[in-house]
């Protein structure tokens, strides 16, 4: 697989110097199953990815959460309507009952609420408290899984085209000053995951070639893989050029979703599998309850996780053979997304014969690279802002 996009980077051209001729704003959002990414030119936003149809809530006060956990919005895509919803963390904490999240087995292309979610987070990143009446020209960075993305052609343009165009976005929580964030997406550049991933490791925050990490790859086998909630997504660079990707249906959800039921089941506790994942990677395994108990989850976890670690690094050698790569042939395997975050102790315990690494923040790696995509147009970078997963739900 070598794109004009790809091989920009790799031969060093600097994105800065190119001109634009949309005046658009680059933005890249990773639309994870457990966590939606946004990248803007001076933001970096996790937003859990759970939606809920909204209300009216008769509030005497205000609210005191963050800002990012009151996503009470109306929604209008390119003259639909599509109604009122509360996104992230507002769905979770009001509508805990009624949420709606993508669930194992379906495409993201055509999941009804998708860009529900990512015309939201776009909006919020977007917003600005001094001018909160806004419009914005976009170019759009996102991707979809390996095999989704080869296999369904189709697909991409199916993602295209219900994204692409003129959306409005109303926020109704007073925080906002009744912001109204008007979006056109112009253009977009759709990726494979772990290809954006794989983009990002060897570009730097200018666009320009990443040394190091080129040096590390160069004449040499190498293979990043995408530890997703629903896929496991590989990318495969040979000689410093992108190869091949590809990968399979599993993921991180999976242990997650077990691991949420045995919780319910042994010992009363009803938590989704997203504050599980957040548990796991961010709070050393103490789980905090709706009902405010802190629940030491580690044994449970370490049972699970061993087990699923296994079983998908088995999955991922046996794919590896089915497409020519032998173990024996690679250099090095780099490993990002969340479930990567989630299972590197697991990974240091089960690969004992292959150099690996997790990836500094591999949970924002894929949407970096979609933002690179999206830049590639010609915009200017900053660094941004750090993204903290902390109090994600509220």
């Amino acid at each position: 697989m070598n794109s004009k996009l790809h091989n920009k980077v790799i031969n060093n051209v600097d994105l800065n110097n190119l001109i634009t001729e949309t005046n658009s704003i680059p933005i890249g959002v990773d639309y994870g199953n457990e966590i939606l990414k946004v990248k803007t030119t001076n933001h970096e936003i996790g937003i859990a990815n759970l939606i809920a149809a909204g209300r009216n809530r008769r509030k005497l006060t205000a609210d005191k959460a963050h800002p990012i956990n009151l996503l009470d919005v109306d929604i209008v895509s390119k003259g639909k309507n599509l109604g009122r919803w509360f996104v992230g963390g507002m769905a979770f904490k009001y509508s805990h009952s009624r949420l709606l999240n993508r669930e194992e087995g379906g495409n993201k292309a055509d999941y009804p609420y998708l860009i529900h979610s990512i015309l939201t987070a776009i909006a919020y990143c977007l917003y600005n408290p001094n001018n909160p009446q806004s419009s914005h020209n976009i170019i759009l960075g996102t991707g979809l899984s390996a095999e989704e993305f080869w296999q369904r052609e189709e697909h991409r343009t199916l993602l295209y085209n219900r994204l692409v165009g003129e959306h409005t976005i109303k926020f109704h929580n007073p925080i906002f000053n009744n912001a109204q964030t008007k979006i056109h997406i112009k253009d977009i550049v759709v990726m494979p995951e772990s290809s954006a991933a794989a983009l990002n490791y060897i570009t730097t925050d200018t666009g320009k070639q990443n040394d190091f990490a080129y040096s590390e790859i160069k004449n040499s086998l190498n293979v990043i893989v995408d530890i997703g909630g629903f896929t496991t997504d590989v990318a495969v660079l040979y000689d410093g050029d992108f190869e091949d990707s590809f990968g399979f249906d599993s993921g991180v959800a999976e242990p997650m979703n077990l691991i949420a039921e045995s919780l319910l089941k042994d010992y009363n506790i009803d938590v989704n599998r997203q504050q599980v994942g957040i548990a796991i990677r961010k709070s050393k395994g103490v789980i905090r309850t709706r009902q405010g108990d802190v629940v030491d989850i580690n044994q449970i976890v370490d049972e699970y996780l061993q087990e699923f670690t296994i079983n998908i690094t088995s999955k991922l050698f046996k794919t590896l053979r089915i497409n020519d790569i032998k173990k024996n042939q690679i250099n090095k395997v780099y490993f990002v997304g969340g479930g990567a975050l989630s299972l590197q102790k697991y990974l240091i315990q089960n690969i004992t014969d292959l150099d690996f690494q997790v990836l500094n923040e591999p949970l924002m790696a894929n949407v970096r690279g979609y933002y690179i995509a999206a830049r590639d147009k010609g915009i200017q970078i900053e660094k941004p802002a750090v993204y903290d997963e902390d109090d994600i739900y509220m």
